[in-house]
C-alpha cells in the first residue's frame, strides 16, 4: 500500500498498470492480499508508481478503506485491469489527494461505506457521480468534506434509501454554488449533523423533499451558511430528534425559510432547541419574522418567537423577514383637451413594505372620459418623454412619488379649413371641442438635403408632421405626393442635376412650396506640359481634374506671375502654360496653376569651313573662311554663322597641310535655338604655306 512505498521526500503522482515487469535489480513491493508476488508494485520515473500483474484482472480488497489517502501529490488514477465490483469500504479511499475526477471503470456496486471519501481533495471543482450506484451505501459521513475548491457535484442518480449517516456530507465544501438534493430518499438517515456546515457560497437549498422522521441529530446542519438566503424544509418532522442546537447558527442572510408543522424547534421535546437567525432592525426590516404575504401585525415573530411559539405548526408556508411599512404619494394627472400639458386631478396617499414591488396600472383611477396612459416616478403636469415604467420597488430612504397620467376618451367630429402659406399646409377645425392645439395641424415641405451636384446626398425633398396631421385629417398625405418643378415644367423625379427648383405638396386644393438650389459642383484641375526641341511640333497640354470636361483653353508665359498670352512659344526656352476650364451645365469652371516646360535648343553639326594658304611667318596660326560654311539639322531659313580657330600643324613651307579646326561658336540671328552637338563637327582642313619673298639689297 502507499505508505510502503511513499517517503517523506517522494511526491507520488500517478498511479497505473505497467505493460511489463521491471527490469531485473528494481526494488519492487508485494501488494498482493496473499503476499504471494502475484501483485507487485515499484517506483518509475517521474514520481510514478507502476504495478503488474500475469492475471488479465485482479480484485481490489472488500476493504479498501484509506487506499489512496494522504497521497498530496497523487493527480491521476488509472483502475484499468483493477476490478472494484466486490468492494464494500471505500471510507477515506481518496482523501487528501490531488485527483480532479474519479478513475474510469469504478464500480461501486457493493459499496456499503463512502465516508470521507473524497476528503480534503482540493482540487475537485466539478464531480460528476452520475455512474455511481449506491444503493448499498449506508454512510456518507463527510464524504466531501473540505473539498474547498468543488463548485458543483452531480447526485442526480444516488440511490440514497439505505443512507442512515449523512453527518458532515458537504462540511466545509465552502465554493459550493448550488445542490440539488431533489432525488434524495432519506428515509433511513438518523445524522445530519453538520451535513451543509459553512458552506458559506450556497445561496438557497430546496430540501422539501427530506424525510427526517427518523432523523435524532440535526445539530449545526446549517451553521455558517453565510450566504444562504431561501431555505425550504417543509417536509422535515423533527419529532424524533435528539440535537437541534445551533442547527442555524450564523445564517445570518437567511430571509426565507419554508416550514411545514411537523418542524419541531425542540426536537422531542428535551433538547436544546434551534434557534432561529435574528432579523435585524434596519430602514428596510423591522426585526421580525412573519408568513409571507400576512397582513395581520399582530402574527411578527421575533427569533426567540419563532422557536418558542413555533407558529408554523399551525400556520406553515413560508416564513419571511418582515419588511417596514412606509407611505407613498399617488398623483393623477389628466391631459389637457387643447394643449400637451396635464392637469393635477387628484393625490392620494398609500402604504406599502420597504423593497416591495408595485405595479402601477394597479393605482390607475377610475376617471370619467379619461384613460390610464401610463405611470412615471418623475413628472408632474409637463409629462415625461420617455417611456412609462410598469413597476416600482418601494425604497427605505427616500418619499416615493408615483405620477399617473390619463388621455382623453371622447371622440369629435373634425371640421376642417385647409390653408397655404410659404411651404406650409395648415387645417383649422371649426369645431369648438377640437382637442388639436390651436385646433390646427400643418404639414411642411422642406427642400432636400442635396445642395451641391454629386454630393451623394438625398434629393428629395421632406414631408413634417405628417403622423399628427394624417391622423387628424384622414388625409394619407407622403413624401410620394411631392412634386418637383423646373421653372413652370413639372419634373417626372427630383431634380439631381444643378439648378433652381420648386418642391410642392398639394392639399384639398391648396399648395405649399419650397424653393431650392442645387450648386455646380467644384473642380480642382491641373494641367502639366511636357517641353520639346526647337523646330519639333509643339506638344499639348495636358489636363487633370476637368470631371465636367469644359473646354479648355490654354495661355503660356516666360514668367510664372507674368503676362500670358495664347500664342505658344515656339524659340527655345523656359516657359510657363496656365489652363482654364469652362464650367458646365453640373460644375463650376476653374483655372488651373500654372505649369513649367522647357523648349530645348537643337543640336547642329558644323562642316565646309576651308583655310587660306599664307607665306611663310614662322607660326602655325592660319586664317579660316567659314563664310561657305554647311550647318547640318539647321531648319529652313534660319541664320546661323559660325568662327573658329584654325593652326597648321607645320609651320614650314609646304603645300597641302593639315590645318585643325577648334573653339567652334555659333553666331547669326537664330544663334539663341541651337547649340553646337556634342561629336560630328568638321575637324580639320588643309592649306598651303608659301615661301616668303625677300629683297637684296646690293652694296658696294
Amino acid at each position: 500500500t502507499s505508505p510502503t512505498i511513499e517517503t517523506k521526500d517522494l511526491k507520488i503522482q500517478t498511479f497505473y498498470r505497467a505493460s511489463t515487469k521491471p527490469a531485473a535489480g528494481v526494488k519492487t513491493v508485494d501488494i498482493s492480499a496473499a503476499q504471494n508476488n502475484s501483485i507487485i508494485a515499484w517506483l518509475g520515473g517521474n514520481n510514478n508508481v507502476l504495478w503488474y500483474s500475469d492475471s488479465d484482472t485482479i480484485y481490489m480488497n472488500i476493504n479498501s478503506n484509506f487506499m489512496f489517502e494522504n497521497l498530496k501529490s497523487l493527480y491521476s488514477i488509472d483502475l484499468s485491469g483493477i476490478d472494484t465490483s466486490n468492494v464494500e469500504k471505500m471510507s477515506a479511499m481518496f482523501a487528501n489527494t490531488s485527483i480532479s475526477k474519479v478513475p474510469d471503470n469504478f464500480d461501486t456496486s457493493h459499496a456499503v461505506d463512502m465516508s470521507y471519501m473524497f476528503d480534503l481533495c482540493g482540487r475537485l471543482i466539478s464531480l460528476d457521480l452520475r455512474s455511481f450506484d449506491t444503493s448499498k451505501v449506508r454512510s456518507f459521513d463527510g464524504m466531501f468534506a473540505l473539498c474547498s475548491n468543488l463548485v458543483s457535484v452531480d447526485l442526480s442518480s444516488f440511490n440514497t434509501s439505505n443512507v442512515y449517516n449523512m453527518n458532515g456530507m458537504f462540511n466545509f465544501c465552502t465554493s459550493l454554488t448550488e445542490l440539488d438534493l431533489s432525488g434524495f430518499d432519506t428515509s433511513s438517515v438518523k445524522y445530519f449533523e453538520g451535513m451543509f456546515y459553512n458552506c458559506k457560497s450556497l445561496s438557497s437549498l430546496d430540501l422539501s423533499g427530506f424525510n427526517t422522521e427518523k432523523c435524532t441529530n440535526f445539530y449545526q446542519m446549517f451553521a455558517y451558511c453565510s450566504s444562504m438566503n431561501s431555505l425550504d424544509i417543509s417536509g422535515f418532522n423533527t419529532n424524533s430528534a435528539e440535537k437541534m442546537a445551533e442547527m442555524f447558527d450564523s445564517c445570518n442572510s437567511l430571509k426565507s425559510i419554508k416550514l411545514g408543522k411537523t418542524f419541531n424547534s425542540t426536537g422531542n421535546g428535551s433538547v436544546t432547541p434551534a434557534n432561529f437567525p435574528t432579523v435585524p432592525s434596519s430602514s428596510t426590516y423591522s426585526g421580525r419574522w412573519e408568513l409571507i404575504n400576512n397582513q395581520d401585525e399582530t402574527k411578527r415573530y421575533s427569533a426567540g418567537q419563532m422557536r418558542d411559539l413555533q407558529p408554523y405548526q399551525n400556520e406553515p408556508g413560508e416564513y419571511v423577514w418582515t419588511r417596514k411599512t412606509v407611505s407613498y404619494t399617488v398623483n393623477h394627472y389628466t391631459k389637457n383637451k387643447k394643449a400637451d400639458d396635464y392637469t393635477l386631478n387628484s393625490t392620494e396617499e398609500k402604504s406599502g413594505s420597504v423593497g416591495s414591488t408595485v405595479i402601477l396600472s394597479d393605482l390607475s383611477a377610475d376617471i370619467s372620459d379619461f384613460s390610464y396612459d401610463g405611470g412615471y416616478t418623475t413628472g408632474d403636469t409637463v409629462r415625461p418623454s420617455t417611456e412609462p415604467v410598469e413597476t416600482v420597488t418601494i425604497p427605505s430612504s427616500e418619499q416615493l412619488t408615483i405620477n399617473l397620467y390619463y388621455v382623453p376618451t371622447y371622440t369629435h367630429t373634425h371640421s376642417f379649413v385647409y390653408s397655404a402659406s410659404g411651404n406650409t399646409i395648415t387645417a383649422t377645425c371649426s369645431n369648438p371641442e377640437c382637442d388639436l392645439t390651436d385646433s390646427k395641424t400643418s404639414v411642411t415641405v422642406t427642400g432636400p438635403e442635396k445642395a451641391v451636384y454629386g454630393d451623394g446626398k438625398s434629393p428629395s425633398a421632406t414631408l413634417s408632421n405628417t403622423d399628427e396631421f394624417i391622423e387628424a385629417t384622414g388625409l394619407n398625405i407622403t413624401a410620394e405626393n411631392i412634386e418637383y418643378y423646373s421653372g413652370s415644367s413639372k419634373l417626372d423625379n427630383a431634380p439631381e442635376d444643378a439648378g433652381e427648383y420648386k418642391a410642392r405638396i398639394t392639399v384639398e386644393g391648396q399648395t405649399a412650396e419650397v424653393p431650392y438650389s442645387i450648386g455646380k459642383a467644384p473642380i480642382t484641375p491641373s494641367v502639366s506640359l511636357e517641353g520639346w526641341t526647337y523646330g519639333e511640333t509643339p506638344k499639348t497640354p495636358q489636363v487633370e481634374g476637368n470631371t465636367g470636361e469644359g473646354t479648355v483653353t490654354y495661355s503660356y508665359s516666360t514668367s510664372e506671375t507674368g503676362s500670358y498670352s495664347s500664342e505658344v512659344p515656339v524659340n527655345a526656352g523656359s516657359y510657363f502654360v496656365k489652363a482654364s476650364v469652362k464650367e458646365t451645365a453640373n460644375y463650376e469652371g476653374a483655372d488651373t496653376a500654372p505649369a513649367s516646360f522647357t523648349i530645348t535648343k537643337k543640336a547642329v553639326t558644323v562642316s565646309g569651313i576651308t583655310a587660306n594658304n599664307k607665306p611663310y611667318d614662322k607660326t602655325a596660326e592660319a586664317t579660316l573662311n567659314t563664310n561657305a560654311a554647311v550647318f547640318d539639322g539647321k531648319k529652313g531659313e534660319d541664320d546661323l554663322t559660325v568662327t573658329a580657330t584654325g593652326s597648321f600643324s607645320d609651320v614650314n613651307v609646304g603645300t597641302g597641310i593639315t590645318v585643325t579646326i577648334s573653339n567652334l561658336q555659333l553666331g547669326g540671328d537664330s544663334a539663341e535655338n541651337y547649340e553646337l552637338a556634342a561629336s560630328g563637327h568638321q575637324e580639320s582642313t588643309t592649306a598651303d604655306i608659301t615661301a616668303k619673298t625677300v629683297g637684296l639689297i646690293w652694296t658696294d
